[in-house]
């Protein structure tokens, strides 16, 4: 499970442009990844909601309120559930977890990684830009298309 999070998360940072913090050694592994791509999430809700604001589109602002709800959540959950994970990479007389114990941890990161795909196409968010300039951020199918320019005025 470790392992796979280190690769999704690296790719949602990747796709979310998120920042990682630069290690001379390379070693960059799961929290690294973790925090840096629901970093760059929130970030991306909180301008597609300030866009929506600014085009006075109220429908799309309480779409964006409520993901981000839900966002929150689950990043509540994981970091509740994370204890599981540290545990068990680690040789740890007291953290012998069953498949029950082990089963909210599973729920809440599996949880949080949808956060990050289309329920339609199941492709990761991309953040596009246009030069140094956030658009939008986008799945493969369009379904998710989330519009991070504010009107000018």
């Amino acid at each position: 499970m470790r392992e796979h999070g280190e690769y999704f998360y690296e790719n949602a940072c990747d796709s979310l442009k998120g920042s990682v913090c630069y290690r001379s050694d390379g070693g960059w592994g799961f929290g690294d990844y973790l925090s840096g791509a629901k970093g760059a999430l929130s970030s991306c809700l909180k301008k597609a909601k300030k866009s929506a604001v600014s085009w006075k589109n109220t429908e799309l602002e309480q779409e964006y309120i409520t993901i981000e709800t839900e966002v929150k959540e689950v990043f509540q959950r994981t970091q509740v559930e994370q204890w599981g994970i540290n545990a068990m990479v680690h040789y740890n007389n007291w953290a012998n977890l069953g498949k029950d114990d082990f089963r909210p941890i599973i729920e809440a990161f599996h949880d949080l990684e949808n956060q990050f795909l289309c329920s339609h196409c199941n492709g990761i968010i991309s953040l596009i830009m246009d030069g140094v300039t956030e658009k939008s951020v986008k799945c493969p199918c369009g379904k998710i298309n989330w519009n991070l320019e504010v009107q000018k005025q």
